[in-house]
Formats: C-alpha cells, structure tokens, sequence
C-alpha cells in the first residue's frame, strides 16, 4: 500500500507542475470512451452468445475479431453460390431429393449476431424437446452408414456436441474437399440451429428461400467450404421437415464427393 501511496503522490506532483499533462489526459480519456463502450458492449454480446468454438471469455472475443479481416459482410446473399461446371458434384448438382424446391421460410429471419465465432441466432431458438430430437434424428442418420459416416464431439465447437464426420470409407476427394474442417460437416447448437455443408445449388436454395445464411468464414481462402451455413433452428414440425431434407442433402452431398451416396431415411 505504501508504494501506491507514493506512486498515486508522485502522479499528483507531476501533473500540478505540468497543468498540460492534465488536460493531455482528461481530453485522450474522453476520446477513448466511446470505443471502451463499444468493445465492453461487444463482449457483453459475445458472452451472450454462450459456449462454443472460441474460448467462452475475453481470449475468445478477441480471437475471434482479429479474423474479421477474412470475413464476409454479407451472409445472406444467395448469389454467390453460382454452380461451377466442370467441378461436380461440388458446385452443379442438388441433393434435395424428390421433394424438388424448398418452401419459403415464413416471417422474419432470426436475429444472427455478426460475430465469427461462434455463430447463434438470439431469436427464435427450437424447444429443448425438439432440439434434442434433432440432435437424435443425426445421429441415428450418420450411424446407419458407418462406413462413410462417424459420429464424434465436435472438434469446432468444442464442447462436447455430437458431429457428424467423414468414416474411414471416405473417399480422398472428401477428405480434401473438407480438409479444413478435418473431416466434420454438421452438428446441432443448443439453439436448435445447425451446421451443414451443402452442395452449391442446395446452398443457394436454402439461402434464397430463408431457411439459412454463410458462415462469415464460408468460402475465403484458408477457411470453410463456401457451402458451409447456419441453418436455422426449426420452430415447428414443418420446419423440422425442411430441416430433414437439407441435413439429408449434407450427408449425401459430402458422400457423394468421389464416392457412393449416403442412404438416409427418417
């Protein structure tokens, strides 16, 4: 305490001899207080968003912002998935199945914050019961094609979820295709949203039509694959339907890379 006390007399002295360095210092302190409301504000939001990828604390956020740099401002423009041709079935071919185009999403989208990681909608979360059903729902899907499929924690969400990856069947052209994920492409948040990788056009078709945004890593070089999206969670049955369908997408889609599609039957 004595050296503090000495410090806080020494600071006293000096700026009573120098009247400038007061005034220095009040005019930086109140230029600097918008930007520390802005980035407690920021932190707040970011610990809002609960436990998941980053380190659920200030590391966590301040990880996060340095790769804003190689994000993408706008996560919901549907025409950036243009199919390629000469790259299938990456880019040119739908894995909807039989039910052909997807309904439009009704009302508005949820509230998305714009935070890399991790990536949660505030509004319009699934119940716990139906959560915990889809959660169920693709685990039991990845398991009924144990070759191509496994089923493991999570390695980008870290915490512990059930993830759907590549099994020991899958091709080198998977592999590669999701090297950046190592082989992980959907799991289900507490929210009830969803992670999934999708061929181009079912990455555009569900942007298109509400059901799902990017990643803000989604496409840039060193990152995601550009198919990689939140889909949103479910708030009813026929939403949980829709939901089926483009996780179905995703697990024959990344099958399908190279090599024999996944047979998924709800």
């Amino acid at each position: 305490m004595a050296h503090v006390s000495e410090s806080l007399t020494t600071l006293t002295t000096t700026l009573r001899a120098h009247p400038y360095l007061s005034s220095t210092a009040l005019a930086a302190a109140i230029a600097l207080l918008p930007v520390l409301r802005s980035a407690y504000a920021s932190y707040q939001g970011f610990l809002a968003l609960g436990p998941g990828g980053p380190p659920h604390n200030v590391i966590g956020w301040l990880g996060q912002g340095l790769l804003r740099p190689f994000a993408t401002a706008d996560v919901r423009d549907p025409d950036v998935f243009v199919p390629r041709t000469g790259d299938p079935p990456y880019a040119t071919t739908s894995f909807l199945g039989a039910g052909g185009a997807l309904p439009q999403r009704a009302g508005e989208r949820p509230v998305v914050p714009g935070y890399i990681a991790p990536q949660r909608q505030m509004t319009q979360h699934s119940s716990a019961s139906t959560r915990d059903a889809l959660e169920a729902a693709l685990v039991a899907a990845a398991r009924a094609n144990p070759a191509a499929l496994a089923v493991r924690p999570s390695g980008l969400e870290r915490r512990g979820y059930p993830a759907v990856w590549l099994g020991d069947a899958a091709t080198p052209a998977a592999r590669a295709y999701l090297r950046r994920t190592r082989g992980e492409f959907t799991h289900v948040h507490p929210d009830g949203s969803t992670h999934v990788v999708l061929s181009l056009p079912d990455a555009q078709e569900a942007v298109r039509k509400g059901w799902a945004e990017r990643h803000p890593l989604s496409g840039s070089r060193g990152f995601w694959p550009l198919g990689y999206l939140l889909v949103y969670a479910p708030r009813d049955e026929a939403e949980v339907e829709v939901w089926r369908r483009l996780v179905a997408a995703s697990l024959r889609f990344v099958t399908a890379v190279g090599g024999e599609e996944a047979k998924v039957e709800w």
